[in-house]
């Protein structure tokens, strides 16, 4: 419920769906912190600029990775998902 959607609709909704509007939620929430990082850099940067004492001041690249991370690779079908379940199905029920 954090990313904006109600119970209501969160149980009507595929996971295809869910997945699609969370990821949305993430690449929300990641350029909002870029431009907050983007802002909080360029005021330090102002409050210590001063044209006859030329300061050293850290390069907002490194601070900050830009990169989006790395997401993980999809399973290529139904079919190797269904016997990645049945293989750990088949195990639990040899455990009991």
């Amino acid at each position: 419920m954090e990313i904006g959607q109600d119970p209501e609709t969160f149980w009507r909704l595929t996971f295809r769906e869910i997945d699609i509007i969370i990821r949305g939620a993430q690449a929300r929430q990641r350029n909002r912190f870029k431009a907050l990082a983007w802002l909080a850099w360029h005021i330090a940067f102002m409050s210590r600029y001063a044209p006859d004492k030329p300061r050293k001041f850290w390069k907002l690249e490194k601070l900050v990775t830009w990169k989006s991370p790395a997401e993980k690779p999809r399973e290529a079908n139904w079919q190797e998902q269904f016997a990645k379940v049945s293989a750990f199905v088949k195990g639990r029920s040899k455990q009991s």
